[in-house]
């Protein structure tokens, strides 16, 4: 018997040993349930544990798991022992918490064996330290309701000290105090704000979908904040990592409300600065007039006069620089003569003759000459298109200074907008261009406010228009400038709200324009994914490009990419979409007809063919040609000749397509089906490629003018009216920094 011990405690010293010296967790594992699989029937095993319990804090830590993995229940021997190890005082804290815990898992839960447990472990403890202890108990041992009804009465028994005021009251009377005096909350033994707590509430009704949880989250929060606590609880929910459709809606819809927008870091509501309002230019009766700036054309009795004044005084007072003559004047003149010359008559013919006659005649001539300067001259619009024309060629260049002054960005503004239609656009054209220039730096107030440019350039438009000129190429340079930084990208959407409605704006030309951004954009490292986003922040610039096509962008970025190769001219001559852009008559002629053009083989480019006079469009849909969409890569052109009877000669074939040749069109039918098969299995398998790039750099740098802080957490942001705003890096250390400190 004595050499059966003798080999148990060899093998149990080597087990030990093996747990010990195990080099993975799943060695470790093995090795103990060998020692659990070899001993848990053995007579000395309540021996053999309390050896362990006497060793090192290594050995020890083998104990515990040994005891977890012995199957339930214990022997009462074994209970006896581990009930010793947890009153022994002696014994380090975290072992007898170990070894109670395990305890109270297998014990019953109300027996007399676990209340004295308890009872040991807080025995040479007393109040806080107590709570404290089967606080961490309650951690380890999951429902046991002896524990919690022990763990009450010792928190309702013992007194807490206010950290406020320094009062000493019983728990449920302390929480009372708390949150009546001074709106704290009371969490397990620390004082906390009320709003922290409803964010780890918030944070467990994410986890659980207890909406008891939320319930008493908003509840807390109306009584904290009448007006803002729900709003506040709605933030603290999406922080938390909640996804709810219906709580972001809310949020965006007071964003709306409050003329704000969403911070997509802390989803606080953030106000969008206000755009400057300009004042309408005063217009009338040879008057023009905004921020204490006038120019008036006075039309007297015999000369006409012209006064500038500026808000520091007048800076002009005297005759008409152009016309002195009023229509009083002409009246007088052309018509003095002719009165002159009736009475002349009337006196000078004989008594005999009857002066009456030539007399009327004369008259009657006057007076349809009165009539007809009555009516062909205009005075009151004219003296608008003068008093316009003054302001820009002698006001202008007086205010045109760099950088240029608030006051007089707000009046060039004013004037720009009151002189769409009127004046003479070739006498402003130089200045106009200057004053744009002017603009560009920052004003001594600040920076120039984007209304303010995108007034001038909303006139430089127009003035091209009524010059007769094309619109859209106009329009591209301010796009160029754009996207090369020089202007901001606030003066685009500005701009494209003002043209939307242009009497020249047409399918085609917005298909040109859009053509010619996508152009400008590619340029300089904007790729697709950054125009869809840039569709987002500016709503009207995405209409045009079309931001949520991002199949169509696609395109058009590996046509890009392409045309300086032209890997197409193997099969014939043709244009792409970005030159056919630039001619108003053929490129809005075509885009009209397809919007999503790439490739145009011009008429009479098929060797000399006969009959072939139409182009082929090479779209994103498919070849077009003739009418006819052809988008199925199956289809392939066939030659047929046609019966006598038909009028004979030969019928092209190509889906849907069925034309007439007197000779076989063999170079068209080549063509088309070497377009088809370019088109389908050489251009379009390789464009998803172009959805996978980003330019993060240049999109911080192209929105950072638009760029706005978070009140709350000093993150940065692009705002967007009534959604959640688009984050961006923080562009400096000391950003970083500082929104850190207020976290």
């Amino acid at each position: 018997m004595n050499d059966n011990a003798a080999k148990a405690r060899s093998t149990w010293t080597d087990l030990i040993r093996r747990v010990a010296h195990a080099a993975t967790p799943e060695q470790r594992h093995l090795a103990l349930q060998q020692l659990v699989d070899r001993f848990q029937d053995e007579p000395e095993l309540v021996t053999m544990v309390a050896r362990l319990l006497n060793g090192d804090n290594e050995i020890q830590r083998i104990a515990v798991e040994f005891l977890h993995r012995l199957p339930t229940p214990y022997d009462a021997s074994l209970v006896a022992l581990l009930s010793a190890v947890v009153a022994d005082r002696r014994r380090s804290l975290d072992l007898r918490m170990a070894i109670a815990a395990r305890l109270l898992t297998v014990l019953p839960d109300n027996g007399p064996v676990a209340k004295r447990i308890l009872q040991s472990l807080i025995a040479d403890v007393k109040g806080a330290k107590a709570l404290e202890r089967l606080r961490e108990l309650r951690r380890q041992v999951n429902g046991s309701e002896l524990l919690d009804r022990m763990y009450a009465e010792l928190e309702e028994r013992s007194l807490t000290r206010c950290p406020r005021c320094r009062v000493k009251l019983s728990r449920p009377e302390m929480i009372k105090h708390l949150w009546a005096e001074h709106r704290l909350m009371l969490d397990g033994q620390t004082v906390c704000e009320p709003w922290h707590m409803v964010g780890r509430w918030l944070q467990d009704y994410t986890r659980t979908g207890d909406p008891d949880i939320y319930e008493r989250s908003c509840e807390i929060a109306q009584q904290l904040d009448p007006n803002n606590g729900l709003i506040r609880v709605q933030r603290l929910l999406l922080s938390s990592g909640a996804k709810d459709a219906e709580v972001m809606h809310s949020l965006r819809r007071e964003a709306l409300k409050q003329n704000a927008t969403v911070c997509p870091h802390c989803f606080a509501v953030v106000a969008l600065p206000d755009e400057e309002q300009l004042r309408p230019l005063v217009l009338s009766h040879g008057r023009l007039a905004a921020y204490g700036y006038s120019v008036e054309v006075a039309y007297r009795s015999w000369c006409s006069r012209l006064t500038i004044d500026v808000p520091q005084g007048t800076i002009y007072d005297g005759p008409d620089l152009g016309r002195f003559w009023t229509q009083s004047r002409w009246k007088l003149t052309v018509l003095g003569p002719m009165i002159a010359l009736a009475l002349i008559v009337a006196w000078l013919l004989p008594g005999e003759f009857l002066p009456i006659v030539p007399v009327v005649g004369i008259l009657l001539v006057a007076s349809s000459v009165y009539f007809y300067l009555q009516r062909t001259i205009d005075l009151e619009r004219e003296a608008q298109h003068r008093a316009i024309n003054y302001a820009w060629t002698q006001l202008v260049p007086r205010l045109n200074t760099s950088p240029l002054e608030l006051e007089n960005a707000r009046f060039l503004a004013s004037l720009a907008l009151g002189s769409v239609g009127r004046g003479r656009p070739l006498a402003r054209e130089l200045i106009l261009s200057s004053t744009i220039r002017s603009l560009l730096p920052p004003t001594q107030e600040g920076r120039a406010d984007p209304v303010f440019l995108a007034a001038l350039c909303r006139l430089q438009i127009a003035d091209a228009t009524d010059s007769g000129r094309d619109p859209i190429l106009v329009f591209d340079r301010l796009i160029s400038a754009v996207f090369k930084e020089e202007i901001p990208i606030d003066v685009l959407e500005h701009l494209l709200s003002s043209i939307l409605s242009a009497p020249w704006w047409s399918r085609g030309n917005q298909a040109r324009l859009r053509v010619l951004m996508c152009a400008h954009a590619f340029e300089t490292g904007i790729e697709v994914l950054d125009l869809h986003e840039l569709g987002q922040v500016l709503p009207k610039f995405g209409r045009v490009i079309e931001s949520e096509n991002l199949d169509g962008l696609a395109h058009l970025r590996w046509l890009w990419e392409l045309n300086p190769r032209h890997p197409w001219s193997k099969i014939g001559i043709a244009t792409s979409v970005f030159e056919l852009a630039r001619y108003p008559p053929l490129g809005g002629e075509y885009l009209d007809i397809r919007p999503d053009l790439l490739l145009l083989q011009p008429r009479g480019e098929l060797s000399g063919q006969p009959g072939d006079d139409a182009p082929i469009l090479i779209c994103k849909q498919g070849i077009y040609y003739k009418g006819a969409v052809i988008s199925d890569p199956k289809d392939r052109p066939e030659i047929l000749a046609r019966s006598r009877r038909f009028g004979g000669g030969f019928e092209l074939k190509f889906g849907p397509l069925k034309v007439t040749y007197r000779e076989p069109p063999r170079v068209l039918a080549e063509r088309l089906k070497a377009w088809l098969d370019y088109l389908f299995h050489e251009f379009l398998p390789l464009v998803d490629h172009t959805l996978r790039r980003r330019s993060a750099e240049k999109m911080a740098r192209l929105l950072s003018r638009k760029c706005i802080s978070c009140g709350e957490c000093r993150r940065r942001l692009v705002g967007r009216l009534g959604e959640l705003g688009i984050p961006l890096p923080p562009n400096s250390e000391s950003e970083e920094q500082s929104r850190t400190e207020v976290s």
